[in-house]
């Protein structure tokens, strides 16, 4: 049950990463429309607050749960590195195939690249640090 929460809390952090990018590029538009930049900046920084939740909430999940199988830090790993370098192996071997919509989030600005960094990291240290997760 506790891998699957894992997987669920993956997943929907990931989402709330791509709603918030959403979010952030709707406001571009509406700041270029009104040059109202005052809205802009507060709204951006709490979109960033707001994507900080899931993460950390992800993380004290992971580091609670004591030995977590190998299997969900692995997803945890591949994942989130596979969301990181989408954008350069897209462009190194299938620059035909990127959307300009979807490279959009893939760039290393994007908040969905910065949470799949987080998520390897995540998975990483749950594979490198699986005993002592608990006592963190």
């Amino acid at each position: 049950m506790q891998q699957i929460l894992s997987i669920a809390g993956l997943i929907l952090t990931i989402l709330v990463a791509y709603g918030c990018d959403r979010w952030v590029a709707w406001l571009r538009k509406l700041m270029a429309n009104t040059f109202d930049m005052t809205a802009y900046l507060w709204q951006t920084s709490l979109v960033n607050l707001l994507l900080a939740v899931p993460l950390v909430l992800l993380t004290i999940h992971v580091f609670n749960q004591g030995k977590q199988s190998k299997w969900v830090s692995v997803v945890f790993l591949v994942v989130g590195l596979l969301i990181t370098f989408a954008a350069a192996f897209g462009i190194s071997f299938a620059p035909n195939y990127l959307s300009s919509g979807l490279i959009e989030f893939l760039l290393p600005t994007s908040r969905v690249v910065f949470a799949g960094a987080f998520i390897a990291l995540i998975g990483l240290a749950s594979l490198a640090l699986p005993g002592k997760m608990k006592s963190a």
